[in-house]
């Protein structure tokens, strides 16, 4: 079993230190900030199907959902969640979805 880390907006500067360690690791699951952050779940969802542990780095993104658009800042940013189990996804997309206001985007 490997880590893997996923960043949403690899360009922020409170996560460029992990650029390479993350690279090394798993490039293919960086998700860019102007993607839909479903996407980012969607492979969360399949690393830890396939047994391997993720961190995800959030850093400040923006995406659109039902045409409104959430902007997540200084709520999130950065935000490590350590996600090992199903259970564990769906906090983090509970966390996102349920409230419109803050929504309450891996080694």
């Amino acid at each position: 079993m490997k880590e893997v880390v996923l960043i949403v907006d690899k360009e922020d500067d409170d996560i460029k230190h992990f650029q390479d360690h993350i690279l090394e690791l798993d490039s293919d699951v960086t998700v860019e900030s102007e993607n839909d952050l479903s996407k980012a779940i969607s492979k969360i969802r399949e690393i830890i199907q396939r047994g391997d542990k993720v961190l995800c780095l959030f850093t400040e993104i923006i995406y659109r959902k039902n045409n409104d658009v959430f902007e997540l800042k200084e709520q999130i940013a950065p935000y490590n969640a350590h996600l090992h189990t199903e259970n564990d996804l769906l906090s983090l997309e509970n966390m996102y979805y349920c409230e419109g206001s803050i929504i309450n985007s891996t080694s």
